[in-house]
């Protein structure tokens, strides 16, 4: 899963391929498109997928940043990378949240639960973190919860860890 700025025959946005052993790569699959992303660099653009075996059938997670729409955005395939959901908001700004906006958003996932962490607040400044997950594969959340309220910086990186049986 990567971004794709515009540079080529496809229009910007975020796009999906799958490789046999790096080798032979299929035909992009878009995942979402924006005129937004054409100005896109690999510095100010985030992307997070996961991936969950559940017997033989394999669920791949994609969630990405719209910093300049202000949203964090999620989609997921069921059959490995074949089709995908339509992709969907999973948090914007209000109108009382001018100066803020959701970013750095991860995915991790196991079986049929996936969890989402992000940021919310003013990257140059204070933010919250907040975090939503589901039990069915992303077709329902939970209302978003925070999780850590205002730090006076933002963390450059955050993480979450699988840990089983937890």
């Amino acid at each position: 899963v990567y971004t794709l700025a515009g540079a080529s025959e496809h229009p910007a946005g975020v796009y999906y391929q799958n490789g046999s052993n790096g080798k032979q790569w299929s035909e992009p699959i878009p995942l979402f498109q924006s005129q937004y992303f054409r100005a896109l660099s690999p510095e100010n653009s985030h992307i997070s997928i996961a991936a969950a075996l559940n017997g033989s059938n394999s669920t791949i997670y994609a969630v990405w940043d719209n910093r300049l729409r202000k949203r964090v955005s999620f989609t997921a395939s069921k059959n490995g990378g074949i089709t995908w959901t339509s992709p969907v908001d999973i948090d914007v700004p209000n109108d009382k949240e001018v100066n803020a906006s959701p970013f750095n958003i991860y995915v991790q996932a196991q079986k049929d639960q996936v969890v989402l962490a992000w940021q919310f607040g003013n990257p140059a400044a204070s933010c919250n973190i907040y975090s939503q997950w589901s039990s069915n594969k992303g077709a329902d959340w939970s209302d978003r919860k925070l999780v850590i309220a205002g730090e006076r910086t933002c963390a450059q990186i955050h993480q979450l860890l699988d840990i089983e049986n937890g």
